[in-house]
């Protein structure tokens, strides 16, 4: 790859690294006046893994390198699991080659890093990446952002100020087809029963006036929460409705939601509604919300 654009103070050289693994990923080496940057697009794991840093992708190639790991399937995939940046981003748990439609190029998983850094340009917020270890399950122990919150995976993983001389890993979701970039929220639907029956339609009213609804589930006792994912960034929500219905016969006549709640996961705060109607409702009619 050749050619340069300007970022700011940086410049962007796309062109082989000339250092160390420069043969084991695509890389991008990124100069500016007091830092420089490489971003390596899923290294390969096969003749490089668990080699010296000498010959292959490693931390001390430049003063922050930041990696996107793909293709990790255990059977056919190219990519490597092994941690050789100071960021070091993994997508898709392994599913990289089910997100390949059918008949399409072989190499179709392993160069979905050169899409993803591409589109993380023009959508950052996109490709949030999220704390995860390899061995955690990411839906359930890895969706929320620590107070500084989380690195943008791709284009802009150096703009992120937690980055120390210690590896750090990071997991992230994407769609599978073009726009790649997914948002992800969690919606909490409150209420004061330990009924485990209930299902929830949640529609939200957008302040641009695109509505989008979500079926809501039981997770835990009193809790009923859903991680989505927004295929644009939501914004402001200025209403949200809730119907109720119920999955056994025992149906109560009526009932009331307490107040519903919608977290980006990329920040601490969530936006809360709380009920206008003081009674309960039957199935399937509309409860409304407002900001509380």
């Amino acid at each position: 790859m050749s050619g340069s654009t300007d970022r700011g103070k940086q410049t962007i050289k796309k062109m082989p690294c000339q250092c160390a693994g420069a043969t084991q990923s695509y890389s991008l080496f990124r100069t500016g006046e007091q830092s420089s940057s490489q971003d390596g697009l899923t290294p390969i794991s096969r003749y490089f893994d668990n080699t010296p840093a000498e010959v292959r992708l490693d931390k001390s190639d430049a003063q922050i390198v930041d990696v996107i790991h793909t293709d990790l399937s255990y059977v056919s995939g190219y990519g490597t699991s092994q941690t050789v940046g100071h960021l070091d981003f993994y997508t898709n748990r392994y599913h990289e080659v089910s997100r390949c439609a059918a008949g399409s190029d072989f190499n179709c998983d392993y160069f979905r890093s050169v899409h993803y850094y591409s589109e993380s340009i023009v959508s950052p917020n996109g490709f949030l990446g999220y704390p995860c270890g390899l061995k955690s399950a990411f839906l359930t122990d890895c969706f929320t952002c620590p107070k500084r919150g989380c690195p943008m995976m791709g284009h802009y993983a150096d703009s992120y100020d937690g980055i120390t001389n210690k590896s750090q890993i990071f997991q992230l979701r994407t769609r599978s087809n073009e726009p790649y970039s997914q948002w992800l929220y969690k919606l909490s639907v409150n209420i004061r029963s330990n009924d485990k029956y209930f299902v929830f339609t949640v529609v939200l009213y957008r302040q641009n006036g695109k509505t989008q609804t979500y079926k809501v589930n039981r997770n835990a006792p009193l809790f009923y929460d859903s991680l989505i994912y927004a295929e644009e960034y939501i914004g402001t929500v200025y209403k949200v409705t809730v119907q109720w219905g119920y999955t056994s016969f025992s149906a109560p006549k009526t009932f009331r939601v307490e107040s519903v709640t919608l977290q980006f996961t990329q920040y601490s705060h969530a936006n809360k509604f709380c009920n206008t109607n003081h009674e309960g409702v039957g199935m399937a009619v509309l409860q409304t919300f407002l900001p509380c």
